[in-house]
């Protein structure tokens, strides 16, 4: 079998994990927009949820399928919140913003952080999943 194929149970796995993933950052996004709406507290600093999530979802995918798609599987996160999770927030409100109120170079900067956010940090986590999973033992072992 090639290194690059993906046995079918492993496969299962990781498509639900990112099935869950993506309906868990969407549903933050929901929340933390109806939260900083509500409350008195900036939509920017409910990015710490979504780095988490993007760091568990590194981890957990590396453990059950190995470094390179945990990080994949946290780059796929990344996009699902930078686009559908984008939409929610614009549409509950605080993801609106004038066009011509952002210079382009901020526009520039948040483009990168979206896209290197997710893979720094589901990277760190895909690592940590791949060390635990090194130390735990196997089926039968105690």
């Amino acid at each position: 079998m090639e290194p690059s194929v993906i046995p079918q149970p492993c496969r299962r796995k990781v498509i639900r994990l990112l099935t869950y993933a993506a309906a868990v950052i969407l549903l933050f996004d929901l929340v933390a927009s109806i939260l900083s709406q509500l409350l008195p507290i900036r939509y920017a600093l409910f990015s710490i949820g979504s780095f988490a999530i993007y760091f568990l979802v590194g981890l957990l995918v590396a453990r059950a399928a190995g470094l390179k798609l945990g990080v994949v599987a946290a780059a796929t996160t990344g996009l699902v919140e930078a686009t559908l999770g984008w939409a929610i927030s614009w549409l509950v409100g605080p993801g609106r913003f004038p066009l011509e109120a952002v210079r382009p170079a901020e526009i520039v900067a948040t483009v990168i952080m979206v896209i290197l956010a997710p893979v720094v940090l589901g990277l760190v986590g895909a690592l940590i999943g791949q060390l635990l999973k090194r130390r735990a033992p196997a089926a039968g072992e105690a």
